[in-house]
């Protein structure tokens, strides 16, 4: 199973952080895609879209949150509100469901946050 790695490091040569990022499991957000694209296909029921990365007014560079983090995207979620957060992303078919339950599992054992 694939674990959120944290490094400075997530496309060396070209991008580099100060702090640690998580360059972690986005192959969930992309197995959803691809289911999403074969519902599409098949039954003509539209793939769900989510807002792009947010730009600063002058889109010079991102926009970010409180925290820190880029407004926009696609957030997979962590563990203090991480039932609510991955049956979100289910319902809004940014996951599958088998996905969700292994990101609740992975979760309760990762030693982030308070599991």
């Amino acid at each position: 199973m694939a674990d959120v790695v944290a490094n400075s490091a997530a496309r060396a040569p070209f991008i580099y952080c100060d702090l640690p990022i998580n360059d972690g499991p986005r192959h969930w957000v992309a197995k959803a895609a691809i289911a999403a694209m074969n519902r599409w296909l098949s039954s003509g029921d539209a793939a769900p879209h989510a807002p792009l990365l947010a730009l600063n007014h002058d889109g010079t560079d991102f926009e970010f949150d409180d925290l820190g983090n880029v407004k926009g995207g696609i957030r997979t979620p962590y563990v203090n509100a991480i039932d609510t957060a991955t049956d979100a992303a289910v319902a809004g078919r940014f996951l599958v469901p088998a996905d969700a339950q292994l990101i609740k599992a992975r979760a309760r054992t990762s030693g982030i946050g308070n599991p």
